[in-house]
């Protein structure tokens, strides 16, 4: 099972969508993660309409810090992305609300962007861009955002600034890889 985590996402109903084709799901409030009873194999943080401020970055570094004692593979889509960024000491800018479609190349192989295109036109719905934190390397970039895309070096921790529940068959093969690895680990089957 999948637990997805959301955080204000007005269509946190395509993410769930998207992901129950591929395994089942439970989807709980980035506030209300203390009461998740039910086992999960991997963690999705979804978007949000939200832009960060300094005060916030402090009460989600908390519930983030929370999501990763668990040990399981997690996606940050969105705002999730830039939670784990900066909760990772990635430099958060703001930017004016945008929402379109891009065109994204990938830089770095990674079991998340298998079957993928080098470049791909993905839909995006952002309020800002992290760079790349310590830790971590980039595995996909635009000429809007330099980290459209990263993974932790060591650990299944994965971020894409764009949405792949928005983003057609290329965002549906990020979720079924995201789901493998969940499921198998981060092996040549995921």
């Amino acid at each position: 099972m999948i637990l997805i985590i959301d955080c204000g996402y007005l269509n946190i109903y395509e993410l769930e969508n998207l992901v129950d084709r591929f395994d089942d799901y439970r989807t709980v409030a980035l506030f209300d993660i203390e009461e998740m009873t039910a086992p999960f194999d991997g963690i999705i943080i979804s978007n949000a309409q939200l832009v960060l401020n300094e005060q916030s970055i402090a009460l989600y570094k908390e519930k983030i810090d929370y999501l990763l004692s668990y040990k399981k593979p997690v996606l940050g889509i969105g705002f999730g992305h830039l939670l784990i960024g900066v909760s990772f000491g990635a430099f958060y800018s703001p930017q004016n609300f945008g929402s379109d479609t891009y065109e994204i190349a990938l830089t770095s192989a990674s079991p998340l962007l298998k079957k993928l295109r080098e470049d791909l036109t993905l839909i995006k719905d952002n309020t800002g861009s992290i760079s790349i934190p310590p830790g971590f390397e980039l595995l996909a970039s635009s000429d809007n955002c330099i980290n459209e895309g990263m993974q932790h070096k060591e650990l299944p921790i994965f971020g894409v600034q764009f949405l792949p529940e928005r983003s057609g068959n290329q965002g549906a093969i990020i979720i079924e890889n995201f789901v493998n690895i969940s499921l198998h680990g981060m092996t040549k089957e995921s």
